[in-house]
């Protein structure tokens, strides 16, 4: 835990300055200095990967995206171990996935933008990490955190509402055998997401292009 007045208190203050004014690559430094004085802080451990994603090439989403899905488990049992008010918890856990939810689509906004042709679908499967990112702390909390289940579910609306951006995207690209083996791809990731949505509303209907059943250009 950090103690006020200590060095790592005022580095996290730093950060959290600069995540507060978007200025994510600093902010990553100073999160960056707070986990070499103090191992123990869930939020340097978290927002250092969070701003890695958020600040490196679009290109490069997929592989520090990843990074951060695999650190949600480690970053629950930290808050668990150092925050004793549940209510300061449940505060924690809200920001997490509200940021995540901004990042996503934050990021798949200037994705979308620069895909245009088939050229450039590649870049798709950095909106599909995010997607995998977002559903993948939904699907944490729901597993590790009683009380949280409509942060959950947002997560794995953005989610669903993501893939569901990318398949839409790929349906307009000219259609080729790797297009088509992609929005399989789309659609099969978009299951859990929807499965989890089903979990807490079992008459949840998700969007039709998602459906298995579903064919569409060919799949």
């Amino acid at each position: 835990m950090i103690e006020d007045g200590t060095d790592a208190e005022k580095l996290i203050q730093l950060a959290r300055r600069m995540f507060t004014d978007k200025n994510y690559s600093l902010a990553k430094h100073y999160y960056q200095d707070v986990m070499e004085r103090d191992p123990d802080s869930w939020e340097a451990y978290f927002y250092a990967n969070y701003c890695e994603v958020i600040t490196v090439s679009l290109y490069d989403i997929p592989h520090y995206a990843q990074n951060l899905t695999n650190c949600y488990n480690t970053v629950l049992d930290m808050i668990f171990k150092t925050v004793s008010n549940p209510q300061t918890r449940m505060t924690y856990i809200a920001s997490i996935a509200s940021n995540l939810i901004f990042m996503a689509y934050t990021l798949n906004n200037e994705i979308m933008v620069k895909v245009n042709s088939d050229k450039d679908y590649d870049l798709l499967n950095s909106t599909l990490e995010l997607a995998i990112a977002t559903y993948a702390f939904g699907d944490a909390i729901d597993k590790k955190v009683q009380g949280a289940q409509q942060y959950a579910i947002r997560c794995c609306e953005t989610a669903i509402e993501l893939d569901l951006q990318i398949y839409k995207k790929f349906s307009r690209l000219p259609w080729s055998a790797a297009i088509g083996r992609a929005m399989k791809t789309v659609k099969k990731y978009a299951q859990d997401p929807i499965n989890l949505m089903k979990k807490y509303n079992p008459a949840y209907k998700p969007p039709r292009y998602l459906k298995q059943s579903v064919l569409f250009n060919g799949i």
